[in-house]
């Protein structure tokens, strides 16, 4: 079960609760399995999860996630499927929230090299037949809308700095050479697996998928693996993947990108959990002082 502070607890039960009300559905025994960016319950009354995305990010995050999960299930694609006969997204004045069928926990730890199949399988996807469904890989806005969002705790000079460096990226990433495009999932890592009732590996959290350059996949675990202390994770999925981003011309701009991420992702909400502001504070100064620290998992 994810750990947040009791006044937290309370704020995420009355959001879920106000989320059933409109689909009537029991939130009773819910129980909060993860809440980093969005709040994700395991409803205890129906085979069903809830995630609910807050604030402005969350409402403009959760139509487009809506739309391109209905896509890539009608193509087969290894992803959960959202649950039938809701329309979706649910929207209150604060959040915005998708449900999805309840898939069974793995029966084993994942390994990087498990990625490879559901990703090759995503990037196989002719996107071309998706024009208008499909939104577009953009993490330059994203971060836009998490900075012009941020929580008052970060100081100032933090937050000027990451402007400053989400700016900079971006211009370098735009002078790219053309890279190979197609559906990516925006945010490949083994947190994000799960497997369907017919044994296959899917891809949860579509909250980044969309139409973008299909190295960003990999440089998403190539990344973490070195700010998370475990180098070999990268290594093993480039082998089963067949490809090793690092060394690609674009590997540079895409590290940085992935590394801003990781610490622009929570700003919004850090006075309301503390543990998550002590690692930001963390990784976002050992990003301005180049210090190669283990970054530790928000918690």
């Amino acid at each position: 079960m994810a750990h947040a502070p009791h006044t937290a607890i309370d704020d995420l039960r009355a959001d879920l609760a106000a989320i059933c009300a409109v689909v009537d559905l029991d939130p009773r025994g819910a129980i909060l399995i993860k809440y980093t960016n969005n709040a994700v319950w395991q409803l205890a009354t129906a085979p069903m999860v809830v995630r609910i995305g807050m604030g402005a990010v969350g409402r403009f995050r959760a139509p487009r996630v809506t739309a391109i999960a209905r896509w890539l299930t009608d193509h087969d694609a290894p992803i959960p499927h959202l649950v039938p006969g809701i329309d979706q997204p649910i929207l209150t004045a604060d959040t915005a929230a998708t449900i999805w069928q309840t898939l069974a926990r793995p029966e084993r730890a994942w390994e990087p090299t498990d990625l490879a199949e559901p990703l090759r399988t995503l990037h196989a996807l002719d996107a071309g037949t998706a024009p208008d469904q499909l939104p577009r890989w953009n993490p330059f806005d994203a971060a836009a809308r998490r900075l012009g969002d941020a929580d008052p705790a970060l100081p100032a000079d933090d937050l000027d700095w990451l402007r400053e460096q989400w700016a900079t990226v971006e211009a370098r990433y735009r002078r790219l050479p053309a890279l190979p495009r197609g559906v990516v999932h925006g945010d490949a890592h083994t947190g994000n697996l799960l497997r369907d009732h017919d044994g296959r590996v899917v891809l949860c959290d579509l909250d980044s998928a969309g139409h973008g350059p299909l190295a960003w996949d990999l440089a998403t675990n190539a990344v973490d693996a070195r700010r998370f202390g475990r180098p070999d994770d990268h290594t093993r999925l480039a082998h089963a993947y067949g490809q090793d981003i690092t060394t690609s011309p674009a590997w540079p701009v895409l590290r940085r990108i992935r590394e801003l991420i990781l610490v622009t992702s929570v700003i919004p909400d850090l006075t309301s959990r503390p543990g998550v502001a002590t690692e930001h504070a963390r990784r976002l100064r050992a990003l301005r002082t180049h210090d190669s620290i283990v970054w530790q998992p928000y918690n």
